[in-house]
Protein backbone atom coordinates (compact mmCIF):
# COMPACT_ATOMS: atom_id res chain seq x y z
CA UNK A 1 0.00 0.00 0.00
CA UNK A 2 2.91 2.22 0.52
CA UNK A 3 3.55 2.43 -3.01
CA UNK A 4 0.01 3.99 -3.84
CA UNK A 5 -0.13 7.40 -5.12
CA UNK A 6 -3.03 9.64 -5.81
CA UNK A 7 -2.62 11.40 -9.83
CA UNK A 8 -1.75 15.28 -9.67
CA UNK A 9 -4.68 16.80 -11.38
CA UNK A 10 -4.63 19.51 -13.98
CA UNK A 11 -5.58 22.86 -13.07
CA UNK A 12 -8.31 22.70 -15.64
CA UNK A 13 -9.26 19.12 -13.88
CA UNK A 14 -9.27 20.96 -10.31
CA UNK A 15 -11.60 23.14 -11.90
CA UNK A 16 -13.98 20.86 -13.09
CA UNK A 17 -14.07 18.73 -9.78
CA UNK A 18 -14.76 21.81 -7.42
CA UNK A 19 -16.86 24.29 -9.21
CA UNK A 20 -19.48 23.83 -12.25
CA UNK A 21 -20.54 26.31 -15.12
CA UNK A 22 -23.95 26.59 -14.82
CA UNK A 23 -26.54 28.65 -16.74
CA UNK A 24 -28.40 29.39 -13.47
CA UNK A 25 -29.24 32.98 -12.05
CA UNK A 26 -26.97 33.22 -9.85
CA UNK A 27 -23.69 31.84 -8.20
CA UNK A 28 -24.07 33.65 -4.69
CA UNK A 29 -24.33 31.24 -1.92
CA UNK A 30 -28.06 30.67 -0.99
CA UNK A 31 -29.05 30.87 2.81
CA UNK A 32 -29.52 27.58 4.91
CA UNK A 33 -32.83 28.59 6.41
CA UNK A 34 -35.98 27.93 4.34
CA UNK A 35 -37.82 31.34 4.93
CA UNK A 36 -34.83 33.24 3.62
CA UNK A 37 -34.06 31.25 1.06
CA UNK A 38 -37.24 31.79 -0.45
CA UNK A 39 -36.96 35.52 -0.04
CA UNK A 40 -33.01 35.45 -1.61
CA UNK A 41 -34.75 33.59 -4.64
CA UNK A 42 -38.02 35.47 -5.33
CA UNK A 43 -35.50 38.69 -5.43
CA UNK A 44 -33.39 37.39 -7.82
CA UNK A 45 -36.51 36.47 -10.02
CA UNK A 46 -37.69 39.76 -9.81
CA UNK A 47 -34.58 41.24 -10.55
CA UNK A 48 -34.42 39.08 -14.00
CA UNK A 49 -37.88 40.46 -14.65
CA UNK A 50 -37.49 44.23 -13.90
CA UNK A 51 -33.97 43.79 -16.29
CA UNK A 52 -36.19 42.14 -18.86
CA UNK A 53 -38.76 45.14 -19.15
CA UNK A 54 -36.29 47.84 -19.33
CA UNK A 55 -34.89 45.45 -22.35
CA UNK A 56 -31.59 44.80 -20.44
CA UNK A 57 -29.84 41.71 -19.86
CA UNK A 58 -27.47 40.46 -16.64
CA UNK A 59 -25.18 37.44 -16.34
CA UNK A 60 -23.19 36.20 -13.33
CA UNK A 61 -20.46 34.36 -13.05
CA UNK A 62 -17.38 32.74 -10.88
CA UNK A 63 -13.89 32.74 -11.59
CA UNK A 64 -12.82 30.36 -9.33
CA UNK A 65 -9.05 32.09 -9.25
CA UNK A 66 -7.17 33.68 -6.65
CA UNK A 67 -7.40 37.28 -7.15
CA UNK A 68 -4.24 38.87 -8.08
CA UNK A 69 -3.12 42.50 -8.75
CA UNK A 70 -2.10 43.59 -12.13
CA UNK A 71 1.68 43.35 -12.79
CA UNK A 72 3.85 46.01 -14.35
CA UNK A 73 6.24 45.30 -17.11
CA UNK A 74 9.65 44.01 -15.74
CA UNK A 75 13.29 44.46 -17.99
CA UNK A 76 16.51 43.84 -16.43
CA UNK A 77 20.29 45.47 -17.74
CA UNK A 78 19.90 46.33 -21.59
CA UNK A 79 16.96 44.33 -22.05
CA UNK A 80 15.05 45.88 -25.32
CA UNK A 81 11.94 44.72 -24.43
CA UNK A 82 9.94 44.04 -20.85
CA UNK A 83 8.68 41.03 -19.80
CA UNK A 84 5.51 39.77 -17.87
CA UNK A 85 6.00 38.10 -14.78
CA UNK A 86 5.11 34.50 -15.30
CA UNK A 87 2.98 34.12 -12.34
CA UNK A 88 1.00 36.87 -13.81
CA UNK A 89 1.27 34.71 -17.51
CA UNK A 90 -0.10 31.81 -15.92
CA UNK A 91 -2.99 33.31 -14.09
CA UNK A 92 -3.98 35.41 -17.26
CA UNK A 93 -3.69 32.19 -19.41
CA UNK A 94 -5.96 30.57 -16.43
CA UNK A 95 -8.61 33.23 -16.74
CA UNK A 96 -9.27 33.94 -20.09
CA UNK A 97 -9.59 29.76 -20.51
CA UNK A 98 -12.25 30.03 -18.15
CA UNK A 99 -13.89 33.54 -19.06
CA UNK A 100 -13.89 31.71 -23.03
CA UNK A 101 -16.15 28.49 -21.40
CA UNK A 102 -18.66 31.12 -19.61
CA UNK A 103 -18.99 33.77 -22.97
CA UNK A 104 -19.80 32.07 -26.03
CA UNK A 105 -21.10 35.16 -27.54
CA UNK A 106 -19.81 38.19 -29.56
CA UNK A 107 -17.79 40.27 -27.31
CA UNK A 108 -19.52 43.41 -25.51
CA UNK A 109 -19.72 46.63 -26.81
CA UNK A 110 -21.20 48.56 -24.22
CA UNK A 111 -22.15 47.59 -20.54
CA UNK A 112 -24.19 49.40 -18.63
CA UNK A 113 -22.43 48.58 -14.98
CA UNK A 114 -20.05 45.42 -13.96
CA UNK A 115 -19.95 44.91 -10.33
CA UNK A 116 -16.93 42.65 -8.89
CA UNK A 117 -16.27 41.53 -5.78
CA UNK A 118 -12.81 39.78 -4.62
CA UNK A 119 -12.63 37.07 -2.26
CA UNK A 120 -8.79 36.13 -1.48
CA UNK A 121 -5.74 36.98 0.80
CA UNK A 122 -5.54 40.90 1.61
CA UNK A 123 -2.69 41.74 -0.61
CA UNK A 124 -2.72 44.28 -3.03
CA UNK A 125 -4.66 47.09 -3.94
CA UNK A 126 -8.42 47.06 -5.44
CA UNK A 127 -8.03 48.74 -8.62
CA UNK A 128 -4.77 46.78 -9.69
CA UNK A 129 -7.11 43.52 -8.89
CA UNK A 130 -9.85 44.46 -11.30
CA UNK A 131 -7.16 45.52 -14.11
CA UNK A 132 -5.85 42.39 -13.91
CA UNK A 133 -9.12 40.71 -14.80
CA UNK A 134 -10.20 43.61 -17.15
CA UNK A 135 -6.96 42.68 -19.28
CA UNK A 136 -8.05 38.88 -18.69
CA UNK A 137 -12.03 40.06 -20.01
CA UNK A 138 -11.05 41.85 -23.25
CA UNK A 139 -11.49 40.15 -26.45
CA UNK A 140 -13.32 37.59 -24.63
CA UNK A 141 -16.31 39.45 -22.80
CA UNK A 142 -15.90 42.92 -23.76
CA UNK A 143 -14.29 44.63 -26.54
CA UNK A 144 -12.54 47.13 -24.42
CA UNK A 145 -11.88 48.37 -20.60
CA UNK A 146 -12.52 51.97 -21.79
CA UNK A 147 -15.18 54.29 -20.45
CA UNK A 148 -17.01 53.91 -23.38
CA UNK A 149 -17.62 50.78 -22.96
CA UNK A 150 -17.75 50.29 -19.28
CA UNK A 151 -18.63 53.20 -17.45
CA UNK A 152 -20.26 51.80 -14.15
CA UNK A 153 -18.41 49.56 -11.94
CA UNK A 154 -18.36 48.22 -8.53
CA UNK A 155 -15.79 46.97 -6.50
CA UNK A 156 -15.53 45.27 -3.29
CA UNK A 157 -13.40 42.80 -1.39
CA UNK A 158 -13.82 40.19 1.62
CA UNK A 159 -10.68 38.43 2.78
CA UNK A 160 -10.90 34.51 2.73
CA UNK A 161 -8.47 31.86 2.44
CA UNK A 162 -6.38 31.30 -0.55
CA UNK A 163 -8.13 28.09 -0.55
CA UNK A 164 -11.60 29.62 -0.95
CA UNK A 165 -10.19 32.43 -3.28
CA UNK A 166 -12.78 33.30 -6.34
CA UNK A 167 -13.70 36.53 -8.03
CA UNK A 168 -17.74 36.83 -8.64
CA UNK A 169 -18.54 39.45 -11.52
CA UNK A 170 -21.96 40.26 -12.29
CA UNK A 171 -22.70 42.50 -15.50
CA UNK A 172 -25.71 43.96 -17.09
CA UNK A 173 -25.84 45.60 -20.67
CA UNK A 174 -28.95 46.46 -22.51
CA UNK A 175 -30.01 44.64 -25.57
CA UNK A 176 -29.58 45.69 -28.90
Amino acid sequence: MAGLTTPRLTRTQRFRSNFSLRSSSSYRELSQLRLIRSCQIFRRQLHVVLLERLGMQSREFVLPLRPISKARPRSFQGQARPYMPATYKRWMTDARMHLSEWWVDQPLEHVQEMAVHFYGPARGDLDNRVGALLDAMNGIVITDDNVNVLPRMRLSFTKAKAADARIYVCMTWRDE
